[in-house]
Order: C-alpha cells, then sequence, then structure tokens
C-alpha cells in the first residue's frame, strides 16, 4: 500500500470504496458513541427534575403564612393556613374541613387564648 502517508495514496489503494457509505457509518458510529456517554446524564437529569418538582411542591405551602381569618364551619383550609376559633390561634396541618380545637390532627393550637382582662380605665 506505499507509504503510510494518505497524500501518498492512489484511490484504488484506500479503505474507502464510497465515501458517501464512509460518511454515513462514521456519523452512526459517533451518534450511538454520543447516546452512550449521554444515556447516564439524562437519566440524572431526569432524577433531579423530578426531585426537584416534589421539593417546589413541598416548598409551595409553606411560602408564607396565611391568615383566613376567624374559622368558618364548612371551609375547607389548604396546609399551612391560619384561623382563629374562639379566640385562639390555630395552624392547619394538611387541607381539611374539620373544626380547629376539636381534636382534630389537622390542627395545631399556636395561640392560646389568654383570661380575660379586668374592667377598668387604661393607666
Amino acid at each position: 500500500m506505499g507509504e503510510n502517508n494518505l497524500a501518498t495514496w492512489q484511490s484504488s489503494e484506500l479503505p474507502i470504496n464510497n465515501g458517501a457509505e464512509f460518511g454515513g457509518q462514521l456519523a452512526h458510529a459517533i451518534r450511538d458513541y454520543v447516546e452512550r456517554k449521554l444515556a447516564p446524564l439524562r437519566i440524572a437529569v431526569a432524577q433531579l427534575e423530578a426531585k426537584n418538582a416534589r421539593l417546589e411542591g413541598a416548598l409551595e405551602s409553606h411560602r408564607s403564612i396565611r391568615y383566613m381569618g376567624v374559622y368558618r364551619d364548612g371551609a375547607e383550609y389548604s396546609e399551612g393556613s391560619l384561623c382563629t376559633r374562639d379566640g385562639s390561634l390555630f395552624h392547619a396541618n394538611r387541607t381539611t374541613r374539620a373544626s380547629p380545637g376539636d381534636g382534630s390532627a389537622d390542627w395545631t393550637l399556636c395561640v392560646k387564648k389568654g383570661r380575660d382582662g379586668k374592667d377598668g380605665a387604661p393607666r
């Protein structure tokens, strides 16, 4: 085959008979190689995106304090909501229609009602 220099080879000596065919084979080999290298990265990205979505969902319910006013019987309170009932402040532990202060695990007492003050003029 002559020297090891491509410039000195005759076209009949080249191991490639069809340049288009070789180009197609080379492109296919490169694509397969890149796909094999990217596959674990794609899996890792998908897992991170799923984890991020879960964390954003959990964070959404804890982004701010939402005071909903005085408790209204039958109303739905979303997780993280605050409301007052009978002078006490309650936090909704999950979305609920249960009444706060009735022993439901859906609510946590935040501030208990204090005693009534004495009547009289301010000092």
